[in-house]
């Protein structure tokens, strides 16, 4: 089961990456494997959670296929979380999590994980070995995303990063 898990801190308020990772319709713009996305019905929020279902069409070399999921924002949390969905597809599992914290100085701290299972274990026994390079690909085409769209914050110098890290209650992966 292919699974990883990322830590960036990046200049920019947690909310507005909150809300690029979120516009989930942008994605066939800037990730290039991703050739269409789309939410299916309405989005629906009720206080600070958001809830939808959409798919996404992957493109890469000769293959093609659709996945499924169920997205739930929590504005409050600052989080995403991702599940595959009941619906056929490639997938048997799809856990993907996103955690932006703020440091004292307005940068964040993205926490991300994905764990993907496919139904195919010979496909995912090949998926086993590339994903750690893909999902670090991943993370670096929404650093680049977000430089191209988001207004940085300014640097503290002076921050003691490891006495954030343990008041914010944070693993320190980076």
């Amino acid at each position: 089961m292919p699974k990883a898990h990322l830590q960036e801190i990046m200049p920019y308020r947690p909310d507005d990456l909150l809300g690029m990772v979120t516009n989930v319709e942008q994605y066939p713009s800037f990730l290039n494997f991703v050739s269409s996305m789309r939410v299916l019905g309405p989005r629906e929020r009720i206080g600070d959670i958001e809830t939808f279902e959409a798919q996404m069409n992957v493109a890469y070399k000769m293959v093609s296929e659709s996945v499924r999921c169920s997205v739930t924002i929590d504005y409050a949390k600052r989080s995403v979380i991702v599940r595959n969905s009941d619906k056929p597809g490639p997938l048997k599992t799809l856990i993907n999590d996103w955690k932006f914290t703020e440091l004292s100085d307005g940068r964040t701290v993205i926490d991300f994980m994905v764990n993907v299972t496919l139904k195919s274990f010979p496909l995912n026994l090949l998926a086993a070995q590339k994903f750690g390079s893909v999902t670090d690909k991943i993370m670096d085409i929404f650093k680049l995303r977000a430089a191209q769209i988001l207004r940085p914050v300014k640097e503290d110098p002076k921050i003691d990063l490891a006495a954030e890290f343990k008041d914010l209650n944070l693993k320190r992966l980076v």
